[in-house]
C-alpha cells in the first residue's frame, strides 16, 4: 500500500476511508418534511386541557343516557381541572360538539341541542306552565321544577317567577 505522505491518525483515516457522499437537497427535503410533524411552538394550556377533555367524552359517552350527560361533562372537567360551568360552556363542550359530526354524536347524550341559561321568556314560561300542569295535588312546585331548572341551567327563583304565575293564573281563569 502506498500511503503517499505521513501516517498520522488523521492521515490514516483520510487515506483509508472513502469520503461519504452527502446529498444536500435530499437532506433539506427530509428536514422540511419532519418540520411539518413537529410544530415550532408548544401547545397552549387550553389546547392540552381541551384535548384531554374531548378524549374523555369521546371514550365514555357511548351507551349513556341524556340523564348522565352532566355527570360526563363534570367528570371530564374535573379531570382537566375545570369547574362544571366552564366545562359545559361553549369554549369546551360547544367546541366538542362542533368538532364531532352529528353522525358521530348520534346515539349519545350529546346529540340533542342543549338549552342554556340564555333561554327566552316564552320558553321559560312554557316550561313553567308544563311544570304546573304536570303537578299532582300533593306535590310541591319545587319537586317538579327542580330537574327542569337543572336542565335549563337556571335557579328555581328564576323559573318560579311572579310574572309567569300571574300569566298562568289569567290563562287558567279565561280557559
Amino acid at each position: 500500500m502506498d500511503y503517499k505522505g505521513p501516517t498520522g491518525v488523521g492521515n490514516i483515516h483520510y487515506n483509508f476511508a472513502k469520503p461519504a457522499k452527502f446529498d444536500v437537497e435530499a437532506e433539506k427535503e427530509r428536514i422540511r418534511q419532519s418540520a411539518v410533524e413537529r410544530p415550532n411552538k408548544a401547545t397552549s394550556e387550553y389546547e392540552v386541557r381541551y384535548r384531554s377533555y374531548a378524549s374523555y367524552l369521546a371514550r365514555h359517552m357511548h351507551g349513556k343516557g341524556i340523564a348522565e350527560r352532566d355527570n360526563l361533562v363534570d367528570v371530564a372537567g374535573q379531570l382537566v381541572g375545570l369547574s362544571f360551568i366552564t366545562a359545559s360552556n361553549s369554549r369546551y363542550l360547544g367546541r366538542f360538539e362542533r368538532e364531532h359530526s352529528e353522525s358521530e354524536l348520534e346515539d349519545t347524550p350529546f346529540s340533542t341541542p342543549r338549552m342554556t341559561s340564555a333561554v327566552g321568556y316564552e320558553t321559560r314560561y312554557q316550561t313553567f306552565k308544563k311544570a304546573m300542569d304536570d303537578k299532582l295535588p300533593g306535590q310541591t312546585f319545587a319537586v317538579i321544577a327542580a330537574p327542569i331548572a337543572k336542565q335549563l341551567r337556571m335557579n328555581m327563583a328564576s323559573l318560579y317567577n311572579a310574572k309567569y304565575k300571574g300569566r298562568y293564573d289569567k290563562e287558567k281563569k279565561n280557559a
